[in-house]
């Protein structure tokens, strides 16, 4: 039997691998024929970083988040994620080189090589992607070395993830209209299609010395972060694909066939992986079943659906997206340089009129919703009570962030500072402390036990994060308080602002930025066992916030100038207006929001604190997860 599956799981990665081999990716169109070497050698190569890649980043996941620590599966996990991490750097070397030579065919003997080569690498965009490219996978590879226990693999894993973003701006996702979406969805969709593989080859390589006893909790825990991997796949995807078709007549195109086809694909892989999680799964360690021999049979098919679904996305890469229809007018230099259409000047009625999908945080929003309201409701079965009112600022501050990033201002961000400013607040400040008023960490410790064999999960996860921030630095809200200020008064008054705007991931990080340190300084506020120290903070943060808004027209200067001033829109007011405009809303969300924490930390003074868990919140398990 295991040797049937282990041809299956051959097969289908052979497959997979000749279809990645022979599809596109971040090389380009030679000038002139390369060479056999170079013909030959980027099929391979691909081959290599796409297998190697997806395995590395299954195999952190496993010693991170589902293999007991200090077993054998955990240091076969990490001995493989050293392997495939080392096998990993070597092909991005070997791509970068490949690359270069099917740009530019000049012999190793030319003189001129190493010259031309350096400024391949550093000056033109393809040689800076695999550049970048070869640096993390290198990185990788030293900390998969020196890896031991589940925190040394969950950074590895996060350089892996990392080491992806890189190649998500190559392609056609980089050229669409709608260029962030388009590049954020493509991120997501191959960390998705990454987890999924590289998870279940692991687990496959990791099945010989597993009883059927010992598999079942290990593939639980994969199965839900496989379904995660599903999920993210299938919404990026159709992301893309909307983005990248336009219209549904498009459907009918060679491209469109070969989205529908691989949506078939998805759907069937889908339904084998429902499978296995609701009949086969929980039978597994059941004397006498025959679910093993089914379960195995099953992964063997979803290798097989996923080396089909691999060679369409080659096939994709390979196939040109239709034409869009040329515009009437020539695209306005605000368009051209956003690369979204230019919204109406806004009113108040365009702030909720206008909408800009957002795949990262959109899909944050939901399934945060979705996994709190799944919580309450299974607590409750239980027994156990929860608070509605929780429920309902959990859902306002995820609606507030999902308006910020999805909504009116994250449209008009783009093109008034104002918007911009609009939208860090209501991020930095607004959002935390509706969503701390949700009490998550308490929901989470009321379901989820901790698990008995030593692996790291959620509650884990959760004691881990505690620690972390009990430390005498991170706790004290004056750090916080002095930080959100500095933030803002570096964000604005430096190149930064201009470089969050020009790069998809540059404004993905500022956002979660701002959003860690409001959370972080909203936490250690609400924390304070003393009144008089939680005021000091506050204070420290209005003082600096309104210094920032005083600072923030001074000298007539034009903040992000270099990207506002090229969009020339011709809106009333004008740029310095509106940079007026943004220090006054400054100074009043940062009196605002002051008054509501002072009024919630003077009556957390003046009554007894409850604990984090009350008499009526003791935790109600059914077993560790």
């Amino acid at each position: 039997m295991l040797a049937a599956v282990s041809l299956i799981a051959g097969v289908a990665l052979v497959a997979m691998g000749v279809a990645l081999a022979f599809g596109g990716g971040a090389t380009a169109q030679p000038f002139e024929d390369p060479g056999p070497v170079v013909r030959w050698g980027i099929p391979v190569v691909k081959l290599v970083y796409n297998l190697c890649a997806a395995v590395t980043i299954g195999a952190f996941l496993f010693a991170a988040f589902v293999l007991p620590p200090a077993t054998p599966n955990h240091t076969r996990s990490l001995r493989i994620a050293l392997l495939a991490s080392g096998g990993w750097t070597v092909a991005s070397v070997l791509g970068l080189v490949f690359a270069f030579r099917s740009l530019v065919p000049m012999n190793l003997s030319d003189p001129r090589f190493f010259t031309q080569f350096a400024y391949f690498a550093q000056t033109i965009p393809l040689g800076q992607v695999w550049s970048v490219t070869v640096l993390l996978t290198a990185s990788i590879t030293l900390v998969a070395f020196i890896a031991q226990r589940p925190t040394h693999a969950a950074t590895g894993g996060a350089f892996a993830v990392a080491a992806l973003l890189p190649m998500s701006l190559t392609g056609h996702a980089a050229g669409d209209t709608g260029h962030s979406a388009a590049v954020t969805a493509l991120a997501l969709h191959m960390m998705g299609a990454a987890v999924w593989l590289g998870g279940l080859i692991v687990l496959i390589a990791i099945r010989r010395d597993t009883n059927d006893e010992g598999l079942k909790p290990i593939v639980q825990r994969y199965s839900t972060v496989a379904l995660s991997g599903f999920i993210v796949v299938a919404i990026s995807g159709v992301v893309v694909g909307v983005i990248q078709l336009n219209d549904v007549a498009n459907l009918t195109s060679p491209y469109g066939l070969i989205v529908v086809a691989k949506v078939l694909s998805l759907i069937l892989l889908g339904a084998a992986g429902a499978w296995n999680r609701q009949r086969l799964i929980r039978r597994l360690d059941r004397p006498g079943s025959r679910a093993a021999r089914a379960f195995w049979l099953v992964v063997g098919s979803e290798l097989i659906l996923l080396a089909i679904v691999s060679g369409l996305a080659a096939a994709l890469g390979r196939t040109s997206p239709p034409e869009q229809p040329l515009p009437s007018i020539f695209p306005s230099l605000a368009e051209a340089v956003t690369g979204n259409p230019t919204p109406p000047e806004p009113t108040f009625f365009t702030l909720f009129t206008q909408w800009r999908f957002d795949p990262l945080w959109a899909l944050v929003c939901v399934a945060a919703l979705v996994v709190y309201l799944v919580a309450v409701r299974r607590l409750c079965a239980r027994g156990g009570r929860w608070h509605g009112a929780r429920t309902v600022a959990w859902v306002v501050g995820l609606s507030v962030l999902f308006y910020a990033t999805n909504g009116g201002i994250a449209v008009y961000q783009d093109y008034l500072i104002g918007f911009n400013v609009s939208l860090l607040l209501l991020v930095c400040l607004v959002t935390p402390l509706a969503l701390l008023s949700g009490r998550p960490a308490t929901l989470i410790r009321l379901i989820v036990a901790p698990r008995e064999d030593g692996s790291t999960g959620v509650a884990e996860s959760l004691a881990g994060l505690n620690r972390f921030l009990a430390r005498r630095p991170l706790r004290n809200p004056w750090v916080w308080a002095c930080v959100i200020p500095l933030s803002f008064a570096v964000f604005y008054f430096t190149p930064l602002v201009e470089w969050s705007l020009r790069e998809p991931y540059g404004y993905h990080v500022t956002v979660a930025y701002f959003l860690t340190i409001g959370v972080l300084f909203s936490l250690t506020v609400l924390r304070t066992r003393t009144t008089g120290v939680a005021l000091i903070a506050i204070g420290i943060f209005l003082v600096g916030m309104l210094g920032v808004a005083l600072a923030f027209p001074a000298n007539g200067t034009v903040r992000g100038a270099g990207w506002f001033l090229s969009l020339e829109l011709g809106w009333r007011g004008g740029v310095l207006l509106d940079q007026r405009v943004a220090s006054y809303l400054i100074a009043a969300v940062a009196v605002s929001w002051s008054g509501v924490l002072t009024a919630v930390a003077l009556r957390q003074g003046h009554c007894d604190r409850p604990s984090i868990d009350t008499p009526a919140e003791t935790p109600i398990h059914e077993g560790a997860k």
